[in-house]
C-alpha cells in the first residue's frame, strides 16, 4: 500500500461537513485525503471493546474494517451502516 498524504485540515465546506456528520455517529471516524474518504471505527472505541488486545492489534483491526470511497454521500451512508452494526454488538 502506498504511503498516504497528510489529512486535509478541516475548515468550512463540504469536507468538514462530511467529516462532522461521520464523527457524530457512535464509534465512527473519517478522514479525506486527495479526495478519497476513509471511514472506520474509532481506535479508542476498538480498544474499549477489546481491552485485552494491544494497540497494534486494534490498529490492524481498524484498517481491516476501513472503507474507502471518493463519494462523500457513500462515505456517510457507509458510516451510518457501520455505526449501527458497531452499536448492535455492544
Amino acid at each position: 500500500m502506498a504511503a498516504r498524504k497528510p489529512a486535509i485540515v478541516a475548515g468550512p465546506g463540504p469536507i468538514a461537513a462530511t467529516r462532522a456528520a461521520i464523527k457524530s455517529l457512535p464509534g465512527m471516524t473519517a478522514d479525506c485525503r486527495d479526495g478519497e474518504w476513509r471511514v472506520t471505527i474509532n481506535l479508542y472505541r476498538l480498544s474499549e471493546r477489546f481491552p485485552d488486545r494491544k494497540t497494534q492489534w486494534c490498529e490492524a483491526k481498524q484498517e481491516a474494517m476501513a472503507y474507502y470511497t471518493e463519494d462523500a454521500d457513500d462515505a456517510i451512508g457507509t458510516a451510518r451502516a457501520m455505526s449501527a452494526h458497531w452499536e448492535s454488538g455492544k
